[in-house]
């Protein structure tokens, strides 16, 4: 006799924000990069996560390199977000960041929310 298991887990909501510092080609205006930085990671992180899908930092990398008059990006953050209106489940970013710093890995009960897009993204240009 064959059985199937399925195993059903409580889902855990983990709010978590980007912060990036990227390098503009001399003589351009840093503000019209930065808000077209912003506009990409917007665009790319409106679609909801997964249960257990990774956030790879070397994306984000990749997406803010290919944006327009950016030199380099010097620095990207996954930071988690906690407060009034954010969950208050416990993480750790530090702890589930892969050693070589490219990709946060997840639970498979938990799910990843970017909750404001305008507040949560955020990046300096120099």
């Amino acid at each position: 006799m064959i059985n199937d298991i399925i195993d059903i887990l409580d889902g855990t909501i983990v709010n978590i924000g980007i912060e990036f510092e990227v390098v503009v080609e001399l003589n351009k205006d840093t503000n019209s990069v930065l808000a077209e930085c912003l506009s990409v990671l917007k665009d790319n992180y409106k679609k909801k996560f997964e249960m257990g899908e990774p956030i790879y930092v070397t994306d984000i990398y990749k997406l803010l390199n290919k944006v327009k008059y950016v030199v380099d990006t010097k620095n990207v953050k996954i930071v988690e977000k906690t407060g009034i209106g954010y969950s208050s489940a416990q993480y750790s970013v530090e702890d589930n960041l892969s050693k070589d710093g490219r990709y946060l890995s997840v639970p498979e009960n938990v799910i990843l929310e970017i909750r404001d897009l305008d507040n949560d993204i955020t990046g300096v240009a120099i």
